[in-house]
């Protein structure tokens, strides 16, 4: 089990949100504890009974609404969770080199990686389609 990039974002908001000093710790505590036992148990039922953990949800009545209620939360969240990360990728290059502004660096380099990953998958789906370079240029 790891400690992922959720953890790392959420832990100093967290703080900086609690005004009252450690008011907010619970919230953490909680967060750790409960992807711990998550973790652990899909786990385990993934290992015992050989079969994915989303499997044994989309058996539950009505089928499939866990299922559908993971991925509608997940396009939901994506927004937020695309803008913090660019937000801090924004403050940290904006901290160390002292130039701009953190919104311009975020949306930027968002832009750049949104550019190059669309390139890279453009490739590899040439690639793997078998279509050579000189027919497709």
């Amino acid at each position: 089990m790891t400690i992922g990039a959720g953890d790392i974002v959420l832990a100093p908001r967290i703080g900086a949100w609690a005004v009252p000093l450690y008011s907010a710790l619970w919230i953490i505590t909680f967060a750790m504890i409960t992807k711990g036992l998550t973790a652990y148990l899909a786990t385990r039922y993934s290992l015992l009974s050989g079969e994915h953990i989303m499997t044994l949800f989309s058996r539950v009545r009505p089928y499939g609404w866990v299922n559908i209620f993971s991925l509608v939360t997940g396009f939901l969240l994506l927004p937020f969770l695309i803008a913090t990360f660019l937000t801090i990728l924004g403050n940290v290059i904006t901290v160390f080199t002292g130039v701009g502004d953190f919104i311009i660096w975020g949306v930027s380099l968002g832009l750049a990686i949104a550019f190059f990953g669309f390139i890279s998958s453009y490739k590899i789906s040439i690639h793997l389609c078998g279509v050579s370079r000189e027919k497709v240029f």
